[in-house]
C-alpha cells in the first residue's frame, strides 16, 4: 500500500502545552483509528540538539531549517526538495505525524533574536513552507502569557513569556490578513481549565478524525471536567 501521510504541526510559546497536547493528540488519534501510525516528532530533534551542545554551538535558524529538511529526507517515504506531498486529510492516512513545532517557530524566534536567515536558505524555506502541514497555533488566553514558563530555555537572558507570545499574535495576525486561517488555525488555551485531552480533542473535531466522538474519548478517557 502507498503511503499517505497526513502532517499536523503543533505551534505556540514555550510552556503553552505543546508537547503534552501532542501526546494527548496521538492517544486520540491512535483510539480514533487503530489502523494508522500515529508519530510525534519534536524540533529541534534529539540529534541536533546533543550536536550543538557538544559543539557548544547556539542554533540558529538555519540550522533549525536544515533540521527540518533532513528529517523529510531522511525517514520512511522521504520527501525530497523540490518534491511537494499531495495533502491527504487525517481520517484517509495512512501515517499521521504530529509535528511539535514548525517553520512558525523558526520565523518568530528569527525575528526575536534578530537573526537574518541567510539567503542561500530562501529556497529550503519556501520548500518547507509549502509541505501540506495543518498547524494548530496554541496561544494563552489573555493576559495568561504570564503563566508561561521554560526553565531549558536556551538563552542566557532567561524566558519572556509575554514577549515571545506577542510576537507570535503579530504574525497570527499577518496570518488573519492574508487569508490563511485553514493552514495556521489558531487555538486558545485557559490554563485555569484546558487540559492537554480538552486541546487534543478539538483539534481531532477541527480535522474530522473522529467519526464516533464519544465512543473515542471513552477509550482515552477524557471528558468535560
Amino acid at each position: 500500500m502507498k503511503a499517505k501521510p497526513a502532517y499536523i504541526a503543533l505551534e505556540g510559546p514555550d510552556g503553552v502545552g505543546k508537547s503534552t497536547t501532542a501526546n494527548a493528540l496521538s492517544a486520540y488519534l491512535s483510539a480514533a483509528r487503530p489502523d494508522v501510525n500515529v508519530v510525534i516528532r519534536h524540533f529541534p530533534t534529539r540529534s541536533l540538539v546533543d550536536c550543538a551542545q557538544k559543539d557548544n554551538h547556539r542554533l540558529m535558524a538555519e540550522d533549525y531549517l536544515c533540521d527540518m529538511e533532513n528529517w523529510l529526507s531522511f525517514r520512511p517515504s522521504p520527501v525530497l526538495y523540490p518534491s511537494v506531498p499531495a495533502p491527504t486529510p487525517v481520517r484517509d492516512a495512512t501515517t499521521v505525524y504530529i509535528l511539535d513545532r514548525w517553520v512558525l517557530s523558526t520565523a518568530v524566534y528569527a525575528y526575536i533574536r534578530n537573526e537574518t536567515i541567510p539567503p542561500r536558505f530562501d529556497p529550503t524555506l519556501e520548500w518547507l513552507s509549502q509541505i501540506p502541514i495543518t498547524t494548530f497555533v496554541l496561544m494563552p488566553k489573555g493576559d495568561q502569557a504570564t503563566l508561561l514558563s521554560d526553565p531549558d530555555y536556551p538563552d542566557p537572558a532567561g524566558y519572556d513569556p509575554v514577549k515571545v507570545t506577542d510576537v507570535y499574535r503579530q504574525f497570527m495576525r499577518g496570518v488573519l490578513l492574508q487569508g490563511l486561517l485553514d493552514v495556521y488555525a489558531p487555538i486558545a488555551v485557559d490554563r485555569t481549565v484546558d487540559t492537554p485531552q480538552k486541546t487534543a480533542f478539538a483539534i481531532a473535531q477541527w480535522l474530522g478524525a473522529d467519526s464516533d466522538e464519544t465512543t473515542t474519548q471513552e477509550k482515552v478517557g477524557q471528558g468535560d471536567d
